[in-house]
């Protein structure tokens, strides 16, 4: 299949395996998911050398080689989360490719004309460009071996050779650098201190579940073709029945019962491959979509630590989404197969053999190239975030806010799997009291020592792999976030390189400077009056996270709340506190303000 995005330009990108890497670099960039590309594109953009390394051959991680195209966004919080910094960006122009390119609706997914679902292969396209034009030299297909992170050392082996850098920023998909460095970290409750594990039997260590996710089409009745036909019930079909048919075919509650295309909707896509255009809640019509949905795969920690039960796992998530596909196909007679046009099968890597031996070839190459990991091994940091500092007593409020946020988060802890009390971190003193029973979005601080190693060290995270326990790391794993979790971890960067410092010594006034001058979003709640690049914004937004002004929240019906306050009061306060810091960041602003 072809579709307006082919070309042979971009084929050779993908395909390329790097047979050298630059042996330095100012900063190192180690994972190509959202996190990573925010974190690379702010630091570039604030001057600093950046080199980004992938092991797969797509950008976006959990949006693309990943395949969780539909994306989590808790739509009441529109407002400060899809018109601020680099999130809004990145939107804008993946909104541009569709519009003016694709012609095709990007709404279309959960049922909502509201929502954003970017197919892999356009969220790849538009990340690329973004970092050309911002001078990041991007190396894909490229993994990593082993790790050194100490004072005076950040270095890197990988299969391309060795890089070192004056930073290197861990926004990996599983924590690779953190786990490999041996930096303290956590990985579910268990807690390394660079020596071993607290615990022996590190499959004792409940994770949350990994989903092999898969993107699929409605075939048109005698056009699919023969090798995309699953002939035999994948192994353990029986075992995995009980799940599937709880949302096959009719998806989520009881809406949809009695019509077969119900479950498409859920994480529906746009249709590169035809004529047909729908949105949201035109679900009856759509036809592609991402199978995440009945189909997690439980994990232990021996995932991030044993080869062989990683293979195990990997092997496992496959066969739950092929016994959907054979369920669909066999038991709802539905012409619905894998698509073949998101590239998912055009990087030069291929699985480990193990795990797909004997499993339908023709089938399990258009499977994204790796799994959707929702917990991976998180940093010691500075500051911890837990279950109680992004408490919401109720859906809908606010959690304690903390003046050193560099990021904002609103999704509820969304624990897939290891709910148990035995699961909690007791060093932590978290409870499932800490994990509210019923959905509870809400805005929430996450703090800039959460990025930071407690040790002074020339490491920072992002993505999945900050200085959280696992209640509040499950509320902090949604495509925005993590955004806006790279573009912190970049400015930071920017700055400890500029000034020649490690992390560690980068005031937190610094970074939150230079972030509210890019146009992110820091404030518990959208200012009214104001917008990014106006005038006093950056002041303003610093006033209001100091509490320098007093505020009132001004409800709104169908969405957040406003902050009402004295503009010109918040502007002056907000420019004194910016000008104090003035030689941090002076040399750094940005000329995208």
């Amino acid at each position: 299949m072809t579709h307006l995005l082919d070309s042979p330009a971009h084929a050779k990108v993908w395909s390329t395996v790097p047979r050298r890497l630059p042996l330095y670099a100012g900063l190192v960039v180690a994972g190509g998911g959202l996190s990573g590309c925010a974190a690379a594109l702010s630091a570039a953009r604030l001057g600093a050398p950046v080199v980004l390394i992938e092991p797969t051959h797509m950008l976006g991680g959990q949006a693309g080689p990943a395949g969780v195209s539909a994306m989590d966004v808790t739509q009441h919080y529109d407002d400060q989360i899809n018109g601020h910094g680099l999130w809004q960006e990145l939107r804008s122009r993946i909104n541009d490719v569709y519009r003016y390119r694709l012609r095709r609706h990007l709404n279309v997914s959960q049922y909502r004309d509201t929502s954003f679902a970017p197919n892999p292969v356009v969220v790849d396209r538009v990340l690329t460009q973004m970092l050309k034009e911002a001078g990041v030299r991007t190396y894909r297909n490229v993994h990593i071996e082993s790790a050194e992170i100490r004072p005076g050392a950040a270095k890197l082996s990988t299969s391309s050779g060795p890089i070192s850098g004056k930073l290197i920023i861990d926004a990996t998909e599983d924590g690779a650098v953190t786990r490999l460095s041996l930096v303290p970290h956590r990985l579910g409750n268990a807690v390394s201190d660079g020596t071993g594990y607290s615990t022996t039997d590190l499959e004792e260590v409940v994770l949350q579940d990994i989903t092999q996710t898969a993107m699929i089409r409605r075939y048109e009745p005698g056009t699919m073709p023969a090798e995309l036909r699953l002939e035999e019930p994948p192994e353990r079909f029986h075992e995995f029945i009980p799940a599937i048919v709880r949302g096959y075919p009719f998806g989520p509650g009881k809406a949809r019962i009695g019509h077969d295309n119900g479950f498409a909707g859920y994480r529906a896509a746009p249709d590169l491959a035809g004529d047909v255009n729908y949105t949201g809640s035109q679900w009856e019509k759509i036809t592609r979509t991402s199978l995440n949905y009945h189909n997690d795969q439980p994990i232990t920690a021996a995932y991030f630590t044993d080869e062989l039960s990683r293979v195990r796992y990997d092997r496992e998530a496959i066969l739950r989404t092929l016994a959907i596909i054979y369920f669909l196909q066999h038991h709802l007679r539905l012409d619905w197969s894998v698509v073949t046009d998101e590239g998912f099968d055009r990087g030069p890597g291929c699985r480990d053999p193990r795990v797909v031996a004997g499993l339908p070839e023709a089938i399990v190459r258009h499977f994204p190239p790796i799994p959707y990991v929702r917990e991976s091994p998180r940093i010691i940091g500075r500051d911890t975030m837990t279950g109680k500092t992004i408490y919401r007593r109720g859906n809908r409020t606010l959690a304690p806010w903390d003046a050193h946020a560099v990021a904002v988060g609103t999704y509820p802890p969304d624990l897939h799997g290891g709910r148990t009390i035995r699961d909690m971190e007791e060093d932590l003193s978290e409870s499932l009291a800490d994990k509210p029973l019923t959905w509870r979005e809400g805005p929430f601080p996450i703090p800039l020592g959460s990025l930071i190693p407690r040790s002074p060290l020339p490491l920072i995270a992002a993505e999945k792999n900050i200085s959280a326990s696992r209640i509040a790391a499950a509320a902090t794993r949604l495509h925005p976030t993590v955004t806006a979790i790279g573009q912190a971890a970049g400015t930071l960067a920017a700055l400890a390189i500029h000034h020649g410092v490690l992390p560690h010594s980068v005031p937190t006034m610094a970074v939150q400077s230079l972030l509210v001058y890019q146009g992110a979003h820091l404030a518990p709640y959208p200012i009214r009056g104001i917008r990014p690049g106006e005038p006093g914004y950056s002041a303003t937004q610093i006033a209001v996270v100091h509490q320098l002004v007093d505020t009132v929240e001004i409800k709104r019906p169908e969405a957040s709340p406003l902050l009402g306050l004295d503009l010109d009061r918040a502007a002056r306060l907000g420019q004194t506190l910016l000008d104090e810091y003035a030689d941090w960041t002076s040399p750094l602003v940005p000329k995208r303000c």
